[in-house]
C-alpha cells in the first residue's frame, strides 16, 4: 500500500468529508478544505474525516491549488483528530486505494457511511461520465447507490499508523 508522505488529496467541493458525534445521530459536514478546515478547526464534535488521494497529480493541478499536499490538511486538522489514526480505506473492488480517514475510534458503521459515500460519488461519475442528462444513466446511476449500501458493508481500514507521526 501506498506510504502517506508525499500524499496530494483534491480540494475541489465535496472532496472532504468530516463526521461529526453530536448526539445519537451523526452528522456529515462536506467541502473544500481550504472552506471547512478553518472552521472545524475547534469543532469538539469531529470524530473522522475522509479525504479523496489524487494519484499522479499534474503540475497545472499542484499549481492551480486543485490539490494540495495532503501535509497541509493534517497541519489543519480539527484538534479532536490529533492523536489519532490515519488509515487507508480499502473498498471492495477498488484496485488501490484512493481514500484516507483519519479518526479516533470509529464505529463499523461510521466506516460504512464513509464508504457508501465514496463509492456513491465513484459509481455516480462513472456512470454519467459524458451523459450528465441522459435519464437512462440517472436511472442506471440511482442503481447504483444501492449496490454501493451493500457494498460499503465490506469496506475496511488497512495501513492504520499515528496520525501524529505526519503532523509538522
Amino acid at each position: 500500500m501506498l506510504s502517506f508522505d508525499e500524499l496530494y488529496v483534491s480540494s475541489t467541493d465535496y472532496s472532504i468529508h468530516m463526521l461529526r458525534r453530536r448526539g445519537k445521530i451523526p452528522g456529515f459536514s462536506v467541502g473544500r478544505p481550504a472552506n471547512i478546515l478553518p472552521v472545524k478547526k475547534v469543532d469538539e464534535t469531529i470524530a473522522a474525516m475522509m479525504v479523496i488521494v489524487e494519484k499522479d497529480p499534474t503540475r497545472q493541478d499542484i499549481e492551480s491549488r486543485r490539490v494540495v499536499p495532503l501535509q497541509e490538511i493534517l497541519n489543519d486538522m480539527p484538534i479532536t483528530l490529533r492523536g489519532g489514526t490515519i488509515s487507508w480505506l480499502i473498498l471492495e473492488g477498488e484496485e488501490e486505494p484512493s481514500s484516507l480517514i483519519i479518526h479516533k475510534a470509529i464505529t463499523a458503521e461510521e466506516l460504512a457511511m464513509f464508504a457508501q459515500t465514496r463509492l456513491t460519488k465513484k459509481a455516480i461519475e462513472k456512470t454519467l461520465k459524458g451523459h450528465p442528462s441522459d435519464h437512462n444513466k440517472i436511472m442506471e446511476a440511482h442503481s447504483k447507490i444501492e449496490e454501493a449500501k451493500e457494498q460499503a458493508k465490506r469496506s475496511k481500514l488497512g495501513n492504520s499508523e499515528p496520525v501524529d507521526n505526519y503532523i509538522r
